[in-house]
């Protein structure tokens, strides 16, 4: 359907819809399939390598970690291991769970105070943001 494409088939049945976007990847010589959806265009690339080399520099950067080598990419690793220790990770574990308690705490003062339960996927992405 021009504009909406299959934006009904998404909505009625979501994992099928998925799963005939891979069907029709994996049938592929190209390995990919691509659909319409709201005036969207949409590709369905099903192996890892092919998602690199088609999407990758958008996704990750021209000058990622993972399109680097030689020195420029030791010179890097170099720089950021220190924050992947384990006396590092420790302390990000310990910040997280302060914050992970605060917003628990939050959640339940605002839903005792309103006496209902409150929805709580937007304060959850708000959290992990």
């Amino acid at each position: 359907m021009p504009f909406f494409g299959s934006i009904a088939q998404l909505i009625r049945d979501p994992p099928a819809y998925w799963d005939g976007l891979a069907a029709r990847a994996k049938a592929s010589e190209l390995g990919l399939s691509a659909d319409y959806l709201l005036g969207t265009f949409v590709v369905f690339i099903r192996d890892t390598e092919l998602s690199h080399r088609v999407l990758g520099k958008k996704l990750f950067g021209e000058h990622s970690l993972i399109y680097m080598s030689g020195e420029a990419h030791r010179e890097l690793r170099r720089r950021i291991a220190p924050n992947f220790t384990p006396r590092a990770l420790s302390t990000y574990a310990a910040i997280q769970q302060r914050v992970i308690l605060a917003h628990l705490r939050r959640w339940l003062d605002r839903s005792a105070a309103e006496a209902k339960p409150v929805a709580l996927r937007a304060p959850c992405r708000d959290m992990n943001l």
